[in-house]
């Protein structure tokens, strides 16, 4: 089914191209063209308020992104919780895979901000809206039945705007063109700085957004139960492996090169993809087999290995690094104080 499942992803991503992922591709472009006019149809009925979204009491920021699977969303939004300082705060996912809240609880714990969890987001909220001060939407673009405050969307610096295909064709949620008149942010991720040619395009479709850059910086491996390692003291000789099962594996690999880091072995799962016993035995004795005793893997994928090994489990933890952190967080602040003082006003 993994094998099934990679193999689908990969002719949506225009990865595969023999003669079978092109024959079925054309099969999923069909249905795309119905996927597109439900998406189409939706989004007019709600722009044009015959839907309605739900309103809540506190500013909602939402995170989110045009394709299918992660683009930086969850450590944004623990980036910005951690860095509103003076407020109280909540992060809202749906909770598609365990590994996000688990992420989510285990790093925003100090904080004091709340990991709420459900499919009625705006419920959810409003169940704690007398103890928060704003709500972070984790991946709440095409979530239009609550209304928010501010959309930002992430971009893949390394992908760009190249999806073109819709679901189940591509990776694409909705058309591009009209997604970008309700943005109010773009953050590129793996990015130094805003690439300019990609802002060039965005802003014919939305003159108005603003625009910022992100990446992840490594810090350490983790163990396990907390132990830290400086970076250069894992091995760099190939006597490592890592594991990955996330939406965008080949982010992974290159922050481990930028640290000179380079795997023997790379495991690499579907984003959210349940690892069981039997399988971690199969990554076990492959890495065992070969006198590789270190298996390095994301925060993300931290609480899918719950099995006693011999082998040493690293996870490879990152700070985010923005281009403009302090605008970006001023930016924020801006969109909080604005709904705070429309209420006051009302």
């Amino acid at each position: 089914m993994r094998i099934v499942k990679q193999y689908y992803i990969d002719i949506a991503e225009d990865r595969a191209k023999d003669p079978l992922a092109l024959l079925i591709k054309l099969v999923l472009w069909f249905f795309s063209l119905g996927y597109e006019g439900v998406v189409v149809i939706r989004n007019f009925l709600f722009d044009k308020g015959y839907l309605k979204s739900a309103q809540v009491a506190v500013p909602v920021i939402s995170l989110g992104n045009l394709t299918w699977g992660g683009s930086f969303k969850t450590s944004l939004a623990i980036f910005i919780a951690r860095r509103l300082t003076g407020l109280r705060g909540a992060v809202v996912t749906r909770g598609y895979g365990k590994d996000e809240v688990d992420m989510l609880t285990a790093s925003l714990t100090s904080s004091g901000t709340k990991v709420l969890v459900g499919k009625n987001r705006a419920e959810v909220i409003s169940s704690a809206v007398t103890e928060i001060d704003y709500a972070v939407l984790d991946d709440g673009f095409q979530h239009r039945q609550l209304k928010r405050d501010c959309d930002i969307l992430m971009i893949n610096a390394d992908l760009g705007l190249k999806a073109q295909n819709l679901i189940p064709c591509g990776s694409l949620r909705e058309p591009t063109a009209a997604a970008f008149k309700r943005v109010q942010a773009v953050v590129f991720t793996n990015a130094v700085i805003p690439p300019q040619p990609l802002v060039g395009q965005i802003a014919k479709l939305n003159p108005t957004i603003v625009y910022f850059a992100a990446k992840y910086q490594p810090r350490a491996f983790v163990g396990m139960y907390g132990e830290t390692y400086d970076l250069d003291k894992i091995a760099k000789d190939g006597a490592v492996a890592c594991f990955c099962a996330i939406a965008y594996p080949a982010g992974f690999l290159k922050t481990l090169k930028s640290i000179g880091v380079f795997p023997r072995f790379t495991f690499i799962y579907p984003d959210h993809y349940f690892i069981d016993e039997s399988k971690f035995r199969d990554i076990e004795s492959r890495c065992m087999a070969e006198s590789v005793k270190t298996l390095i893997i994301t925060a993300k994928d931290r609480s899918r290995f719950v099995y006693p090994t011999l082998l040493k489990i690293l996870v490879l933890d990152v700070d985010v690094i923005m281009d403009r952190p302090d605008e970006f967080v001023s930016f924020i602040r801006g969109v909080i104080d604005t709904k705070k003082n429309s209420s006051n006003n009302a």
